[in-house]
């Protein structure tokens, strides 16, 4: 009986314990819990009571939090989830229902596509409330979590970059309840979630196939949020994709959407508004008009008595205008909407453009069409007769009236109806020039724009609406002018007088000319005023990190001072002033590296290739570009040493005896050998040498290992190099090696060096007898060109033309042998090959 009493002993202590901490927790202010916190999260092997006080803890700083309104601190809230549930492994045990998941999930506010990886219990706790909806029986509280835990699936799902989970998430959800209510409230809860990211088309479209347009402000959001996600997408050049996906959403909104014919011609105006102004597909364009003329009863619907925006009828005339109306939209249109006497500013833009369309023929303004207008002006105001006048300046670019026309047009406003061209008029005239081909004409209007005659305030255009064609034009005045760079540089100034910076292509097009004309300090300039980080970013290091584009975000650019440093050879200081400012803005392809120091090496600029190996090492560990790999570590130690760069020499080894990233071959030991030759360091070549003997004999030392060591003893003296040669097999540590062309050659000139030519004619003279070796055509040259002294080179030229003539004749034709030319010759090659950019 004791021993059963005292079963309940442990228990009530416990929950003794349990109710005192509450009490103290929540006594607790926020700076003090996150301290407990804190200090609990860092302890190791927490016991089952201190995880449910950290468990009550992190209830107490959301609770205060959600009071205050206050942001809440994400790896704290992570930290203390992953204490407490061990990876998952006893989720079960203190988180037992779903609500204390949901709390913890709604608590979180602020997530983007970041901050969630710091949450890295999110995962677990979706996984655990997915699984615990196996089987559930319905009812209006149950629906009600189904609904908020499937939300926050969609939140991770798009936030985590991981959006092909969410067609299967639509059909699990659907799965378990089929409610239509609630399956819909589900798709616009997804529709929020899509507005907190960046949307895609793709998945936009399946909230739409699967909402089916029944409310029409509803299928309003879902078709502006699908049209935002296609114009960031034609942004980022997926046009491919896109077309398909526009296709399908006509499809859709034309098999769904047939209770009203006005809500099916809302959506397909919006449609066709965006796939006429950005002239994504001339044919699928064709497809949303021809879908728009198949609405019943389109030709008895009447707009005009109504503000709809830009999902206007006259939107639709304008972009049915376009491409020439191929199934009579407008005369459908036309029939219920076009009244000489209505004094409806839409009924005039309707008349009008109708007007212009089908019965201006002639090169000239006609006396009907001024009529109208006369009429047009004595009922309407002046802000719809100035909307009135752009709209048919577009139409006339869009019919191919004459400039004879489209003059007479604006003449007539001007003096008659008392209506100037502002930037709109200025941007569709301009536009149409570029549409044409005449950069030159579009050029002289934006000129004519801002002369005395208009004094257009381009200044005005805040949204940037109308500037990009300003842009479009000085772009395609770069490309095709003749003009001179001072005459360029000073409409690159007018065009800065309205205040906005340049774009992408307009920049990329002037900087080619400033390179073209050696302006290069000019172009440095102009991109560090154009692509300079946004006033509002504070301290050096932000805003450097903030500008530092992919080598793939500005190609043009990044190509033009790419191409630069490879290609200038006037100043090689431009070539490092111009590497150092890529650097800066942009994160450099690491295939790039090694041209760039070829280029440097060229320019004798060795001291400039270790700066660059070693920004490498810093950028690896500032944007994870690959570490520096074999082929510039052989390239380094091998023109380091044909250009005397010893300090290079020194310095990339230590960085090489360091790298566990390099495997230390036969190739990359052959490559800091000669490096050390070059110096004549004899005692480094020698260690080096030691440690190619000691790696596998299939792996090992290899011919160009024998002719490096041959070059080395070459430097020290004739001896050393005879007991080199002589005693090849024991220094090589026994490895059966047959000699080349190349061993036999480094031989020969070891004797030359030293004066001995006597010696390398015998030498010579003895492979040739002995069969030792094939003698061609560069022991021959060797031979001839090493011989410096002109009677010992007379008895080279006799030996040759005794056993070699045709070879000897060859190389003289090919002028390889240095005839009349006395001074030793180098050892060294010094020939810098240049990668191609191509």
């Amino acid at each position: 009986m004791m021993l059963r009493s005292c079963q309940f002993i442990r228990p009530l202590r416990w929950v003794l314990i349990r109710n005192f901490d509450l009490k103290f927790y929540s006594s607790l202010n926020n700076d003090d819990t996150v301290l407990e916190i804190r200090r609990l999260c860092r302890t190791d092997n927490l016991s089952n009571d201190k995880k449910f006080k950290l468990k009550e803890l992190l209830n107490t700083y959301i609770s205060n939090k959600n009071r205050d309104n206050g942001g809440q601190d994400y790896s704290l809230i992570n930290d203390s989830v992953e204490a407490i549930i061990n990876k998952g492994d006893d989720l079960g045990t203190f988180f037992k229902n779903d609500n204390e998941i949901l709390n913890i999930l709604d608590s979180i506010k602020g997530l983007n596509s970041e901050n969630i990886r710091t949450l890295q219990f999110l995962p677990v706790f979706l996984n655990r409330l997915a699984l615990n909806q196996k089987g559930m029986v319905s009812s209006t509280k149950e629906n009600g979590k189904l609904l908020e835990i499937y939300e926050h699936m969609v939140r991770f799902v798009l936030m985590s970059n991981k959006r092909f989970h969410f067609p299967k998430l639509i059909e699990e959800f659907y799965a378990k309840n089929p409610d239509p209510k609630l399956f819909n409230k589900f798709i616009m809860k997804s529709v929020e979630s899509f507005k907190s990211v960046s949307p895609d088309s793709k998945n936009i479209l399946i909230l739409a196939q699967y909402y089916r347009f029944k409310e029409f402000a509803q299928s309003t959001e879902i078709i502006e949020l699908f049209l935002e996600a296609c114009e960031e997408e034609l942004e980022n050049g997926y046009k491919d994709n896109l077309v398909d996906n526009l296709h399908k959403m006509v499809e859709l909104i034309d098999e769904f959407c047939n209770v009203n014919s006005f809500e099916k011609f809302y959506h397909l105006s919006s449609i066709l508004k965006f796939v006429a102004e950005n002239s994504i597909d001339k044919e699928l364009s064709k497809f949303v008009m021809l879908t728009i003329s198949k609405i019943p009863n389109l030709e008895k619907l009447f707009f005009l008595d109504k503000d709809y925006g830009d999902h206007s009828v006259n939107t639709v005339v304008t972009n049915c205008i376009k491409y020439n109306d191929p199934y009579g939209v407008i005369e459908l249109l036309a029939r219920k909407n076009i009244d000489s006497n209505s004094a409806l500013p839409s009924s005039w833009e309707m008349l009008l453009q109708y007007e212009i369309y089908k019965k201006e023929r002639g090169d000239e303004l006609s006396e009907a069409i001024k009529e109208k207008l006369i009429k047009a002006y004595s009922l309407l105001e002046n802000s719809d007769l100035e909307k009135i006048f752009n709209k048919l300046i577009l139409i006339c670019t869009y019919c191919d009236k004459s400039d004879l026309y489209i003059s007479q047009l604006r003449s007539f406003f001007k003096e008659k109806i008392k209506i100037d061209e502002d930037c709109l008029s200025f941007a569709i005239l301009i536009n149409n020039e570029l549409n044409k081909g005449d950069s030159n004409r579009a050029w002289k209007l934006f000129l004519e724009s801002i002369g005395p005659k208009y004094y257009i305030d381009w200044s005005t255009d805040e949204d940037g609406m109308y500037l990009s064609v300003l842009f479009k034009a000085f772009t395609h005045y770069c490309h095709d002018t003749t003009d001179d760079i001072k005459t360029i540089f000073k409409n690159y100034k007018l065009l800065k007088s309205v205040g906005q910076r340049l774009d992408y292509n307009a920049i990329s097009a002037f900087l080619a000319k400033l390179i073209e004309s050696d302006y290069v300090g000019d172009g440095i300039e102009l991109l560090e005023r154009e692509l300079s980080a946004p006033e509002t970013l504070q301290g050096e290091e932000e805003r450097r990190n903030a500008m530092r584009y992919d080598s793939t975000s500005l190609p043009e650019i990044y190509d033009q001072l790419y191409s630069l440093i490879l290609t200038y050879n006037k100043n090689e200081e431009t070539n490092w002033v111009v590497y150092n400012y890529l650097c800066k803005k942009f994160r450099i392809s690491f295939d790039h590296f090694l041209p760039v120091m070829q280029k440097f090496m060229s320019l004798n600029r060795p001291n400039a290739c270790l700066i660059i190996f070693q920004q490498m090492l810093k950028f690896n560990k500032e944007y994870g570009l690959k570490l520096p790999d074999e082929t510039i570590y052989c390239f380094l130690f091998r023109n380091f040493g044909k250009q005397l760069y010893e300090d290079g020499v020194f310095k990339l080894h230590l960085y090489l005896k360091t790298d566990i990233s390099i495997n230390l071959n036969i190739n990359i030991l052959n490559s800091v050998l000669e490096g050390y030759c070059h110096l004549q360091d004899f005692l480094k070549t020698r260690d080096v040498f030691d440690q190619a003997c000691s790696l596998p004999e299939s792996r090992g030392v290899n011919n160009e290992t024998i002719t490096l060591m041959l070059k080395a003893n070459t430097y020290t003296s004739l001896r050393n190099l005879q007991l080199f040669w002589n005693n090849l097999s024991e220094v090589t540590g026994g490895s059966y090696l047959i000699l080349n062309e190349e061993n036999y050659e480094q031989y020969l000139i070891g004797f030359c060096y030293h004066d001995e030519y006597d010696g390398a004619l015998a030498l010579a003279e003895e492979w040739r007898v002995n069969k030792d070796i094939e003698i061609g055509d560069k022991i021959l040259k060797s031979l001839y060109n090493w011989t410096l002294l002109p009677e010992k080179r007379e008895k080279v030229i006799e030996w040759c033309g005794k056993y070699f003539p045709k070879q000897y004749k060859r190389l003289l034709e090919r002028k390889e042998l240095n005839v009349n030319n006395f001074e030793l010759p180098s050892m060294m090659d010094n020939n810098i090959k240049i990668v191609s950019t191509k």
